[in-house]
């Protein structure tokens, strides 16, 4: 059975995304998130459009039921309920506006893949993490995947890698 927000446009999907990954991370991080759901939709085994690699199965924390971001972003967005709308919704709509003046600022006029246009600030990064909070949770370990090596840069909290050309 699907989640609701397996209904959402590819543009909601993205800003959620986004939002629930990085709005911390000030507009360049979360820039840096989009760019790296970018990089695998061009790259062979991954969805081949944004909103496929989001909703790709165990790709991102807040896409799970379970997750307190998809109940933030359920709650501002999808929920009937008014008392559970009201709760969520003034600190999304307002992570939203950032997001949106963003956009509006001239990245949103993607051009993707058009280095003339767009610079990608991760390198080409199609993984990343925050460090310090994944080996809270992993009681000191990172992922295998997450190889030194690998790393093309660092911005804000998270550490960007690219693991497939």
């Amino acid at each position: 059975m699907s989640s609701p927000i397996h209904q959402w446009s590819g543009i909601n999907i993205r800003t959620a995304n986004i939002l629930c990954e990085a709005r911390n991370q000030g507009l360049l991080g979360m820039e840096a998130v989009d760019w790296v759901v970018y990089n695998r939709s061009q790259r062979r085994g991954w969805p081949d459009t944004m909103r496929g690699v989001i909703l790709q199965r165990l790709q991102f924390s807040w896409t799970r039921q379970a997750d307190p971001n998809f109940q933030w972003v359920l709650g501002a967005v999808g929920s009937d309920d008014p008392v559970v709308k009201k709760e969520n919704w003034g600190s999304f709509r307002n992570w939203v506006q950032v997001w949106d003046t963003w956009r509006q600022d001239g990245a949103a006029q993607r051009n993707y893949g058009n280095p003339q246009i767009m610079v990608d600030p991760t390198q080409g990064a199609d993984h990343y993490l925050n460090v310090p909070l994944v080996r809270k949770w992993r009681k000191g370990k990172l992922p295998r995947w997450a190889n030194e090596k690998k790393i093309t840069t660092v911005i804000g909290d998270h550490t960007f890698y690219q693991l497939r050309s």
